[in-house]
């Protein structure tokens, strides 16, 4: 090799090793500057904390021990024997108690706060302060992104051996509607929830995936990856238009993508409380507004972009509300007790103010409808 020749190469190599190098300095600055000045939300639950199950994809694992942490949060995730996300076991029923099984999602469950702090336990709590000779357990059975349809199924293979008294069903209004006509595409991997259909994007779906769980750089920019997407490969799906994606919800009931999703939510309402009935066990619905809805700027912005009618903000609830009554279900809609400023600012579960609120306002609904023991 001449020295000429051996020059040019030394020089590629040094100009490539050079650009390396700074490419790697520049992500690695902007991934710190992200972190401090623009915080993005990652893969969030801590491995272990899912197994799988055979008719309803996934549960929590029993004797858990971990933390769920996020630039919004760091609080504890125990898990009883039973997979249940409480500090306690429930054998059976003592003599004198009263107990209500609360099924629900993550909101239930209580993304972002300790076990104590959610409103199941806030609930229990102002139960058990009435001064009534009874005693109520009331045992919080959620977990995140559990549709109806999945816990209809938790209630009739686990829910009836606990002996419950009432059946108390936290419905989330951010996603439980299109969750019950949806098939599951999560599974789990390493005690992890991994989605079985690889979302479409510019990079390889394994460097994706790494980014995806480490970098909050890469969150911030996902946004810019699925506009570059549609402009090179002319993909309609990767920009969302009006009234797409959650706001569908918001929009005319009778389009079919609607028709189909109220269809089978009021299905899986049908489910869950024929399984209570059978074995006389009453049941009452919680209806929790999406964040969206209870942060009123933010819901004027994302009406105003996707052409929706400013007053068609709790038109779902309504919706939903009305599915329960027709199966002769009381609800509590929980809109006008919620503070939207008591939502976290990158996930928008509740902060523990907005439990002790829900939790209030559930016990106050649960004396009104009669539903549990009042007196001494």
């Amino acid at each position: 090799m001449s020295d000429s020749v051996l020059k040019w190469v030394k020089a590629a190599l040094l100009n490539g090793l050079l650009m390396v190098a700074g490419l790697a300095f520049g992500g690695l600055a902007g991934e710190a500057m992200t972190r401090i000045f623009a915080p993005q939300l990652l893969y969030r639950y801590p491995r272990g904390l899912y197994i799988a199950h055979a008719t309803r994809h996934y549960q929590l694992a029993p004797e858990f021990r971990g933390r769920l942490t996020t630039p919004d949060y760091d609080v504890r995730v125990n898990t009883n024997s039973l997979g249940l996300r409480e500090d306690r076991e429930f054998g059976k029923k003592p003599a004198g108690t009263f107990r209500i099984l609360v099924l629900g999602d993550s909101f239930t469950m209580g993304v972002g706060v300790e076990a104590d702090q959610t409103y199941a336990s806030v609930l229990e709590h102002i139960l058990n302060s009435m001064g009534s000779r009874t005693r109520f357990e009331v045992i919080n059975t959620g977990v995140p992104s559990y549709s109806t349809r999945e816990e209809a199924l938790y209630l009739a293979q686990e829910g009836l051996k606990l002996e419950p008294d009432l059946v108390l069903v936290g419905f989330f209004i951010g996603n439980d509607v299109e969750d019950n006509a949806r098939e599951r595409d999560e599974t789990v991997v390493d005690g992890e929830l991994v989605g079985t259909i690889a979302p479409r994007g510019v990079l390889p779906i394994g460097i994706r995936s790494f980014l995806a769980r480490h970098s909050q750089l890469y969150h911030l920019l996902w946004p810019y990856q699925r506009k570059l997407q549609q402009l090179f490969t002319h993909d309609q799906d990767a920009a969302s238009g009006p009234a797409s994606g959650p706001l569908l919800l918001y929009s005319d009931p009778s389009a079919p993508p609607m028709i189909q999703e109220w269809r089978a939510l009021d299905e899986s309402v049908g489910h869950l409380v024929e399984t209570a009935r059978s074995h006389r066990i009453p049941v009452a619905a919680i209806i929790i507004p999406d964040p969206l809805q209870i942060d009123t700027v933010a819901w004027r912005a994302a009406a105003s972009s996707a052409g929706i009618s400013e007053d068609r903000r709790r038109e779902p609830i309504g919706r939903v509300a009305s599915i329960f009554q027709q199966h002769g279900v009381p609800s509590l809609d929980l809109f006008d007790f919620l503070d939207g400023s008591m939502s976290f600012r990158l996930d928008r579960h509740w902060k523990p103010e907005n439990h002790r609120r829900a939790g209030a306002a559930i016990a106050t609904f649960l004396r009104a409808e009669n539903l549990i023991p009042s007196g001494n």
